[in-house]
């Protein structure tokens, strides 16, 4: 069975070859909003401050010897961020202190991460960053374990 085609523009009747160019338009489709999903992990955040110590009073010498300064008790405390986000984050990390422990600073490494987006990962595989926390300055010898400040990390 046959079928007859006309094609439009096309004078007289007969065999050959005949053409019409063929037009496309893109049209964009919706991006995806943004949805922003992460996980923030701490570690314990207890900090131990041991202050100077004098040392050993020596009568001869009318001093004292092996003194030391006041330190931080070393610890491996951190915050960890993990994006399940279809877009980069980045994680900043700041500290207040509470009234009467000024004298406490933290710092962070690794602060201002940016986080690479999940899209194209596994959930257990998702990206993330760890930011380290190492506490500074002296603490108030009326610390006795309760709140010194407050560690925020924005996204």
């Amino acid at each position: 069975m046959g079928t007859t085609a006309f094609a439009a523009d096309q004078d007289g009747v007969g065999t050959g070859s005949y053409n019409t160019d063929v037009k496309g338009t893109y049209e964009a489709g919706s991006p995806s909003d943004v949805v922003c999903s992460v996980d923030i992990a701490w570690t314990d955040m207890s900090f131990i401050y041991t202050g100077a110590g004098e040392g050993t009073w020596d009568p001869e010498t009318h001093q004292y010897s092996g003194s030391s300064e006041g330190a931080w008790t070393a610890s491996n405390d951190s915050i960890t961020v993990t994006n399940h986000s279809n877009a980069a984050v980045k994680a900043t990390a700041s500290y207040q202190a509470e009234t009467g422990y000024e004298s406490t600073t933290m710092t962070f490494g690794n602060n201002e991460a940016t986080v690479a987006t999940a899209v194209g990962t596994e959930v257990d595989s998702a990206p993330s960053a760890t930011i380290t926390v190492t506490p500074g300055g002296t603490l108030a010898e009326s610390a006795n374990g309760g709140k010194i400040g407050t560690i925020t990390v924005s996204i």
